[in-house]
């Protein structure tokens, strides 16, 4: 079996995971303060 096909969507689906991590981890009072919050923690925000 080829995995080439499939790469672009794995490649996708870890950099979306890092982002999501990312975004959970960071310290929310002080994400705000010390800098504005990245557009993909904002649009992945968890309410």
């Amino acid at each position: 079996m080829d995995p080439a096909p499939y790469q672009a969507r794995v490649d996708r689906l870890q950099a979306n995971l890092v982002t999501k991590l990312y975004c959970i981890n960071v310290p929310k009072p002080q994400l705000s303060e010390a800098r504005p919050i990245p557009p993909a923690c904002r649009r992945n925000a968890i309410a």
